[in-house]
């Protein structure tokens, strides 16, 4: 399974479900379940949740897991008020990464 279980785990950190996962990256919540049985996810599907973690280990220390949830949610102005993870949803993972590079620096955009 790689890095899938660990990526999932990190996930559940923020998120209070794997359906909550799921959602956050645009997929069924079958396939999260068969991702945690094993299945290899999609190769989109699988940058998405990479992306995903990184973004939360980048937040980790930073924000605290309900806050970081939030801020996943929430809009941003650096992403023209649409959320982090719709932008991820849409595959604009450098501009994500590049929002959290900016809440981080305490610049408001």
């Amino acid at each position: 399974m790689d890095a899938v279980g660990p990526r999932l785990d990190s996930a559940r950190r923020v998120f209070t479900s794997d359906a909550e996962v799921a959602r956050a990256l645009g997929v069924d919540p079958a396939e999260v379940a068969r991702w945690r049985r094993g299945q290899r996810p999609a190769e989109n599907d699988a940058n998405r949740l990479a992306a995903l973690d990184a973004m939360i280990q980048m937040l980790d220390g930073y924000l605290s897991p309900s806050r970081t949830r939030r801020w996943l949610t929430g809009p941003n102005a650096n992403l023209g008020d649409g959320s982090p993870l719709t932008a991820l949803r849409a595959d604009e993972v450098p501009s994500v990464i590049a929002a959290v590079r900016v809440l981080r620096s305490g610049a408001h955009g």
